[in-house]
């Protein structure tokens, strides 16, 4: 779809969602708030969040009709309720009558659809914690085992060995030359050492890495596991898994975990990273070696490094500083683990 149509049904949606809020805010006891993240507006009242996704199209992401809206907020309950069940409400149909007014349980015609989520308290969320240094060993004890059950409960996908390692060759070659270009000013010297360490690995891997494809251990996972996507309320519960494409949520397990142990790291609470691997590992069937979560948090530090200089390939000059710093932060971590 070309870009302008998908532009015209972004103001359109702007100015639903700005209809929504008045209409929502009506008799309420508080106004209801409107958020806008890159691929959605959420309307947060004192109970709930309702999600509109953007008209957007992407090679990785398809939001470009309503009908594929639709989708993706069916597809998006279904998933995240594996992990959070009740938190995601259900899908619900932005209704416009007669007289053009705009509801989400009255009479006319659907126009829209929305997720309906039950709104978390910010105090009950993983990063508040982290950040607070509020963390406590139970809490991580619990999160384990929910990740764990979690896990375990997913079948294995068929794949292909060695197509899965050859991708995780390839991931780690294109992170790399993203990284080590010159417009960005990372260390360039230990981009290459980082890479190099890598690539070395999953050569010394290759054989348990493809045999943990035929042990099951690839599985549909959450897709991306980080702090400010967990809750603890008190049980722990994931929101926000990536229900916009298969490929990015299709991963091994214990990639999945790495990447949350990582980001503890990278927040300072390094006991966090070794318990919540320790104790997850002990839940499981699967024996990971030290070796291989090691390799899958540099492989999540150096994916996380491009995210970061990514911000500036969009906008170069904004918060330039923040997002190099972030880089460099996550190359850090890479040669902590894996040199």
């Amino acid at each position: 779809m070309p870009s302008a149509a998908l532009e015209a049904q972004r103001d359109h949606q702007r100015r639903m969602v700005d209809s929504l809020q008045r209409t929502l805010s009506q008799g309420s006891s508080a106004p209801v708030e409107v958020m806008e993240t890159h691929l959605s507006w959420l309307l947060l009242s004192a109970d709930q969040v309702i999600k509109l996704k953007k008209a957007l199209h992407y090679s990785y992401l398809d939001y470009s009709t309503v009908e594929a809206r639709y989708r993706q907020c069916q597809t998006e309950v279904r998933l995240n309720r594996r992990l959070a069940p009740d938190v995601y409400l259900a899908v619900s149909s932005v209704m416009q009558d007669e007289r053009g007014a705009l509801t989400l349980h009255g009479p006319g015609t659907a126009v829209e659809y929305v997720v309906r989520m039950r709104r978390l308290a910010e105090t009950q969320n993983f990063d508040w914690h982290l950040q607070q240094r509020k963390l406590t060993p139970k809490a991580i004890d619990s999160l384990a085992t929910t990740l764990a059950r979690f896990h375990e409960q997913l079948p294995g996908l068929a794949l292909d060995p060695t197509f899965y390692v050859e991708g995780l060759r390839r991931r780690i070659s294109e992170d790399t030359n993203i990284l080590a270009e010159r417009g960005y000013g990372l260390d360039r010297h230990l981009v290459k050492q980082i890479a190099a360490a890598l690539h070395s690995i999953a050569h010394d891997l290759e054989h348990t890495l493809q045999e943990r494809v035929g042990a099951g251990q690839i599985v549909e996972g959450h897709g991306d596991l980080r702090p400010e996507h967990i809750y603890f309320t008190p049980e722990p519960v994931a929101i926000d898994c990536l229900e916009f494409n298969h490929s990015l949520r299709t991963l091994d397990a214990v990639d999945e975990v790495s990447l949350l142990a990582m980001e503890c790291d990278r927040c300072g609470a390094n006991w966090v990273r070794e318990r919540l691997l320790r104790r997850y590992v002990e839940a499981i069937q699967d024996k990971p070696s030290e070796e291989l979560c090691c390799f899958f948090m540099a492989c999540r530090a150096m994916l996380w490094a491009k995210l970061a200089v990514w911000h500036l390939a969009r906008n170069p000059e904004h918060d330039r500083d923040k997002w190099i710093n972030r880089a460099n932060e996550y190359l850090a971590l890479a040669r902590k683990y894996v040199l």
